[in-house]
């Protein structure tokens, strides 16, 4: 069978106007993507900087210099609006404490999160946040790398036992200590450890030496607490350190991408209103261009080649971002 008349059919077909239909159409959804992939850390950024008086621009800086290949650019910013709730003054103090539960996660292998209900606990028992730094991290992490326990549950247990805490004049580095120094004499764990340990607490009646007496723990006075927070200087970061030695380029690579993410996705916000019309723009372009009404309206193409300097780069950063994560 001839096909030229077939073909012929296909003469006035502007297939160059059909790419950049599909190139708006495509690009635009890619921006849209792009823009809801981000969301979220948008979302967080906007509360933080909201409870704290602070400008967007400021909390989403301190938010990508503390994300790495450890900490991803989104837990970053959900740790600074969990903090501005309860512990911080200022977009740059929520940094620090996210920073600070950042490196118990990483030697602990928790999340910021995670970390963050301890956090709350630590200043109920203390009334400060003033000991959750990096040498009270030390304490946090001693005592969570030697139980079975995780940053929430010990938090758990101290919220519990908040008053019998004080009672005995403890802090909250101290009782994690202590914690960890009945877990090795009874070799309780889980639910039965935090138990037994609440309910040895509640029955010293405010008494470290009745505590240790009836437990066993060698621990009669809080000079051997002091003493015990001397020996674990250090070890959040030996053990943050070793957890990041694992990590690979790839990991890096992410942590670029989220933060592009994050970059890209400020940017196309303030037009995202505009990527629905681009879209069917784009899709009517190509339709009208398959059916060879490009020659029919001159000024279609240069309506096409607006739409795709408008959705183009965003499409580019899109695709860009989504190969890197």
């Amino acid at each position: 069978e001839d096909t030229s008349d077939s073909l012929g059919n296909f003469e006035d077909v502007d297939f160059g106007g059909i790419a950049t239909g599909l190139g708006v159409s495509g690009a635009a959804g890619g921006a849209q993507a792009l823009a809801d992939s981000s969301r979220d850390m948008r979302e967080s950024i906007a509360l933080t900087a909201e409870t704290l008086d602070e400008e967007d621009e400021a909390v989403t800086d301190l938010v990508t210099s503390l994300s790495d290949s450890t900490l991803s650019t989104e837990e970053a910013a959900q740790g600074m609006d969990l903090f501005s709730r309860f512990a911080a003054d200022s977009a740059e103090e929520a940094a620090e404490f996210t920073e600070t539960a950042d490196l118990i996660a990483d030697a602990t292998d928790d999340s910021v999160p995670g970390v963050a209900q301890l956090a709350q606990v630590v200043q109920g028992v203390d009334g400060s946040m003033e000991n959750f730094d990096e040498n009270g991290a030390d304490a946090f992490v001693a005592a969570l790398r030697n139980t079975t326990l995780d940053a929430g549950q010990m938090g758990q247990v101290l919220e519990r036992s908040r008053e019998d805490i004080q009672e005995m004049g403890l802090g909250a580095e101290e009782s994690a200590l202590l914690l960890s120094s009945f877990q090795e004499e009874t070799g309780l764990s889980g639910r039965r450890l935090r138990s037994e340990f609440s309910t040895a607490l509640e029955d010293a009646d405010g008494d470290l030496e009745q505590f240790a007496e009836d437990t066993g723990v060698a621990v009669e006075s809080t000079d051997d607490l002091d003493a015990m927070l001397d020996e674990s200087a250090g070890v959040a970061q030996s053990h943050a350190d070793a957890m990041a030695d694992t990590h690979t380029e790839a990991d890096t690579m992410r942590a670029i991408a989220d933060d592009l993410r994050l970059e890209f996705g400020n940017l196309i916000q303030p037009i995202s209103a505009s990527l629905p019309i681009v879209t069917a723009l784009g899709a009517g372009f190509s339709g009208l261009s398959a059916i060879g009404a490009g020659s029919l309206i001159p000024s279609l193409g240069g309506i096409g080649g607006a739409a795709a300097a408008l959705a183009g780069p965003l499409g580019i950063a899109a695709i860009a971002v989504g190969g890197l994560a």
